[in-house]
């Protein structure tokens, strides 16, 4: 549920969810589920720069508790190549995109030609090992 970043720290570094989620779910949420795994059939991958954040979706790792088609086709993103359209994003006509994640909701413009990055509010967002043509 998208209501639990609601209660995310701004400023606050921190590893371990037991103090953002836990409390949450004591007061009765039900909207919030998880699926426990032992740490051994983890995987953590960083997405703090653009190059993680595109590598990660691009290149989702099989996990046997998670089928990425469906968590895509259940919230309404769109998997076409290399190209990740979140819920409601369109591409206009003319557009080229490659190894590009849209962000929910984005409109990418008609005539725009894109590599290797993230469209996100109203713009591209290259990655800074890649160039993007506009």
């Amino acid at each position: 549920s998208s209501r639990a970043f609601e209660t995310l720290p701004d400023d606050e570094a921190f590893e371990d969810l037991t103090d953002w989620f836990a409390p949450m779910l004591s007061s009765g949420a039900r909207d919030i589920r998880a699926h426990r795994e032992s740490t051994s059939a983890c995987l953590w991958e960083p997405v703090g720069t653009l190059e993680e954040y595109l590598r990660v979706n691009l290149h989702q790792m099989p996990l046997s508790f998670l089928e990425p088609d469906q968590v895509a086709s259940e919230s309404g993103t769109q998997l076409q190549g290399s190209v990740i359209l979140g819920a409601g994003a369109r591409i206009a006509t003319g557009a080229r995109l490659r190894r590009t994640v849209v962000w929910e909701g984005e409109t990418v413009p008609a005539g725009l030609t894109a590599s290797d990055g993230v469209f996100a509010g109203g713009q591209f967002h290259a990655c800074a090992s890649e160039k993007a043509m506009k």
